[in-house]
């Protein structure tokens, strides 16, 4: 799944520290951030997070390979 914020998205402490930072310094943040907040309902509505029907199909496919995992075993 996919909200298209991956920029937001830290592997460690380091990352998100520098991440921060980067957002704390750099003078384009304020344009930026207020250009997300503007955008991001629409982008999530439009991202696979809220595609519940293709949700429902994944879901129901881990249960019906659960539900043979346990008739086999």
């Amino acid at each position: 799944m996919n909200c298209h914020l991956s920029e937001f998205v830290a592997t460690g402490v380091q990352d998100y520290i520098d991440s921060a930072v980067h957002w704390a310094t750099d003078p384009n943040s304020p344009q930026r951030l207020s250009r997300l907040r503007t955008e991001m309902r629409t982008s999530l509505l439009n991202s696979s997070v809220c595609q519940t029907s293709n949700m429902v199909q994944a879901m129901e496919m881990l249960y019906l390979q659960l539900v043979n995992k346990a008739v086999v075993d």
